[in-house]
């Protein structure tokens, strides 16, 4: 058992050591070491680990989720720029709460931080109770935004097919 989790802890290490090779651009000796120290840190300290409980991750609709996030982050990304570029700049800040469905802890983080990705929205509290977001452009385009959001993190989660 303890030979197996050493195994998995350094393809681990591998793993994140290609990702930190792909993402620095750098073949640099000290970005290799910081690199290399990094990924191993990493891979020690989630070193038997047991994998979170709840719903399984369902891989191919994690795998559709972070390019359709992508493409709303640069939408919204957009829509930031007209507004802040308008003459009359005609943002309306708001603060508002989304009762969220998520009963996974992992679905909730996941909602959060893709809200928070997103140009024009942060999310300022997030807990089974519902998140508290921030928005530049008014709630009511905000909220639905958020709820397309989670639709999507729900399906990534196995709960149902995810929205549109």
């Amino acid at each position: 058992m303890r030979n197996q989790l050493t195994r998995r802890a350094l393809f681990w290490a591998a793993v994140l050591f290609a990702l930190w090779l792909l993402v620095s651009e750098s073949a640099e000796p000290v970005h290799l070491l910081v690199g290399l120290l990094a990924a191993l840190g990493v891979a020690v300290i989630n070193f038997g680990a047991r994998p979170a409980s709840g719903a399984p991750v369902r891989w191919l609709h994690a795998l559709l989720y972070f390019p359709w996030l992508c493409g709303k982050i640069i939408a919204s990304g957009l829509r930031v720029a007209y507004l802040v570029i308008h003459p009359r700049l005609p943002i309306r800040p708001v603060i508002f709460r989304h009762k969220t469905g998520l009963d996974d802890g992992r679905a909730i983080l996941l909602l959060g931080n893709s809200i928070t990705l997103t140009p024009g929205t942060v999310t300022v509290e997030a807990s089974r109770d519902g998140l508290i977001v921030h928005a530049i452009d008014g709630e009511k385009g905000a909220s639905v935004s958020v709820k397309k959001l989670e639709n999507r993190v729900d399906g990534v989660f196995g709960k149902q097919e995810g929205g549109s």
